[in-house]
């Protein structure tokens, strides 16, 4: 705990409850001392061969910069971030390659290629008219299964985006979920 007395118009006395405190704040009491004395202008380090505390600000903000750059360089390990227009309700991780499913909310199905480096989108399919709720891939990563609120469950070929079933009204309520 610090507290700060106020002698006069120029001089503060700082006590404090412990050692390691005192050092700091006698470096404090010192440097407002100095600046002070100069009316209140940076005053030059006498160790730095009189380069101000700008040279010292310069080599700081440097350092950040390189740091910055070394960041960027190195390698990531996850792929980058997939922006879209529609909000996503679900997604599904292809098990046979590097393909990822959104389902959005307008009842499209988007589907992209991805790798540490970069995300590739590989097709769009427009398949239902309300919102997809819920994506799966077939344990071979050939069939995408889609269900949606307008109740119907579609069949699609991943390798060529083309329809292979569609189950219209297979059921009463829409599915929020399916198990492949």
């Amino acid at each position: 705990m610090c507290k700060i007395k106020k002698m006069s118009d120029n001089e503060e006395i700082v006590e404090s409850s412990s050692d390691s405190d005192e050092s700091i704040n006698s470096d404090i009491t010192d440097s407002d001392d100095d600046s002070i004395e100069n009316g209140g202008a940076p005053t030059e380090d006498p160790n730095t061969g009189g380069e101000g505390r700008e040279e010292e600000e310069d080599d700081d903000d440097d350092e950040l910069v390189k740091a910055i750059r070394k960041e960027r360089e190195k390698c990531s390990e996850h792929p980058p971030d997939i922006q879209m227009e529609d909000y996503i309700v679900d997604i599904s991780f292809s098990p046979s390659s590097n393909i990822i499913a959104a389902a959005t909310i307008t009842g499209d199905v988007v589907l992209y290629k991805y790798s540490n480096e970069s995300n590739e989108i590989l097709n769009s399919l427009e398949l239902h008219t309300k919102a997809c709720r819920d994506i799966e891939f077939s344990k071979d990563g050939d069939i995408l299964f889609s269900s949606s609120k307008d109740k119907s469950i579609m069949l699609t070929d991943v390798n060529t985006g083309k329809l292979k079933n569609f189950y219209d009204n297979a059921h009463e309520d829409p599915i929020y979920c399916l198990l492949v």
